[in-house]
């Protein structure tokens, strides 16, 4: 079976993996396209969502740190995980954070963000294709709640590049300010697509462009105003101009723009890290933002209104009428309110 649970009631580990091969420390892995005869084994120190390749085959990512009576700060002591195909099904359910697992017939292959993240330069994957299995050993409660803590300490913030910085063929994580977004709509593909156009203190400005095959995994921006957290966008040259694209991994979480209320993070996915400092810098981009509101305005008059922009109405409405099954006409009352006048110093 490609996913086996170990239980204490079973006897030692050692003895239920007998059979599975020689033990192999991270330090001593070596590029292979198949580790046959050798497992793996270390503690889930994080969990990401599950997603989908271009391909369609599912992949779920997962951190190990190796087990080991001795604290390390080496990079070697934390390695990337990835689970794919069908594997990934059973792995979604039962693994969680704090969990120890073996693995075997894994594949070692070189990690292309270990200068990143400060990770080993291998990263593991695993296919029931390549007959890869993975044993897992469930914490109790109280060994999880320790294991999740340590991950809280371990957590770095992340690096944040202001826009007036990035540049083309990167992949970066960016806050910002929305100064324009378009709702998801059907691209010519079968993702959905979500265009957005972020501003920051630094003057500079990113037009991005989200694709999702889910349209509840994309950005979920209200108004302009709105702060948003990137992380993983990857930089390009459209036009003449630089454009961001989401690049796997790819997260996102939106923030209410006005002063005073919770930070409370609109999020594309389920996992995410959120910290102080990510705090501070939604606060400060907030107060930005509220200090500059000519620039990010959603209440205009009629007098204001152009064609294609989106805008806030307030109005008394007095009559409604179904015109067919996809449009519905509504009648206001003006008047009441002075909208209609060009000099109107009434909001809409």
């Amino acid at each position: 079976m490609p996913l086996q649970q170990l239980r204490d009631t079973d006897g030692p580990m050692e003895t239920q993996l007998a059979g599975c091969g020689e033990w192999i420390e991270y330090d001593k892995l070596q590029l292979e396209s198949a580790a046959s005869n050798k497992y793996i084994k270390g503690t889930i120190l994080m969990k990401y969502p599950p997603h989908e390749l271009g391909t369609g085959e599912k992949v779920l990512k997962i951190v190990l740190e190796e087990s080991t009576t001795q604290p390390s700060t080496s990079n070697q002591a934390s390695i990337n995980t990835f689970i794919f195909g069908k594997l990934v099904e059973d792995c979604e359910s039962i693994l969680k954070q704090g969990d120890t697992v073996v693995l075997t017939n894994f594949q070692a292959s070189k990690s292309p963000s270990a200068s990143k993240d400060g990770r080993h330069a291998f990263q593991l994957e695993l296919s029931d294709e390549a007959g890869a299995t993975v044993f897992v050993c469930s914490k109790t409660g109280a060994e999880s709640a320790a294991i999740i803590r340590k991950t809280k300490v371990v957590m770095q913030d992340y690096t944040y590049v202001p826009l007036n910085m990035i540049k083309d063929g990167v992949t970066v994580n960016v806050y910002g300010v929305v100064k324009f977004f378009k709702q998801p709509y059907r691209s010519k593909g079968t993702d959905y697509c979500m265009t957005v156009t972020i501003v920051d203190p630094s003057g500079a400005k990113l037009h991005c462009v989200i694709f999702n095959a889910n349209a509840d995994h994309l950005p979920k921006i209200y108004r302009t105003g709105d702060v948003v957290r990137f992380h993983r966008i990857k930089i390009q040259e459209f036009n003449s101009e630089l454009q961001a694209i989401n690049a796997p991994g790819f997260s996102v979480l939106t923030f209410d723009g006005a002063l005073g209320v919770p930070a409370t993070p609109r999020a594309s996915s389920k996992s995410y890290n959120f910290t102080a400092t990510d705090l501070q810098m939604v606060e400060e981009l907030r107060r930005w933002a509220n200090a500059n509101t000519s620039t990010f305005k959603t209440t205009v008059t009629l007098a204001d209104v152009k064609a294609a922009e989106y805008f806030d109405l307030t109005c008394q409405l007095v009559a409604k009428a179904d015109v067919d099954r996809s449009a519905v006409m509504l009648k206001m009352l003006p008047d009441l309110l002075g909208l209609m006048s060009t000099q109107s110093p009434f909001p809409i």
